[in-house]
């Protein structure tokens, strides 16, 4: 729903981070993902998995560190006042493959004897998200924002509406335009993220722990 392309069948979806508490970090061993799916899916990470997840350039993640929270903490906002940390080359590479392996599955799933036709309504979907990704991948290139939000929905839906070729034609031109900005750093500085979440326990503990 946060892109803006949910139909009458759309289930809703979300993300959280969870912080382990104390013990649990320090001699336990936290769950790293937790997932639950029904009418609602939810997805779950430790704040330690997600931090790598960001790094690794993983849209999802990056989005929601640009899309308003239903709740947050004291730790989830300075994530999110740092969160430039995560626009680097690598995650501009990581789009452009997530977005490329995208339309390699749709031709997959379609089949090559049927590209000259006009997308099933079951593969309609992959189109516009793999759309939806590279604009979102270009858009982060040149500016440095992830915004997750659709500019125009009905365009998206028109255009896999189409047949495979035509899909494929506009992506692979799109698709140049997806360039590594060297301006942005190379990797992501994840120790500087991890020293949040030291410093969030640290001061758990001295409140909490310390006599």
């Amino acid at each position: 729903h946060a892109y803006g392309l949910a139909t009458e069948t759309s289930d809703y979806d979300f993300i959280g981070v969870y912080v382990p508490d104390v013990y649990s970090a320090i001699v336990g061993t936290p769950a790293e993902t937790l997932t639950a799916h029904g009418d609602i899916d939810y997805t779950v990470h430790s704040v330690l998995k997600f931090i790598g997840l960001a790094a690794k350039g993983n849209p999802t993640a990056l989005e929601a560190l640009w899309l308003p929270p239903l709740a947050e903490n004291e730790l989830w906002r300075k994530l999110k006042y740092h969160r430039n940390v995560f626009v680097t080359q690598r995650a501009l590479h990581q789009y452009r493959g997530y977005a490329a392996g995208q339309l390699a599955r749709l031709k997959r799933l379609v089949g090559e004897a049927n590209f000259d036709e006009p997308i099933p309504p079951a593969q309609q979907k992959l189109a516009r998200h793999m759309m939806r990704i590279l604009e979102q991948g270009i858009t982060l290139s040149k500016t440095g924002e992830v915004i997750a939000q659709v500019e125009d929905p009905a365009a998206l839906f028109r255009f896999a509406e189409g047949t495979v070729n035509e899909v494929a034609a506009a992506f692979e031109e799109r698709f140049l335009d997806l360039t590594i900005n060297e301006d942005f750093p190379a990797e992501a500085d994840v120790r500087g993220m991890k020293s949040l979440v030291f410093n969030h326990y640290k001061k758990e503990m001295l409140e909490n722990y310390v006599i």
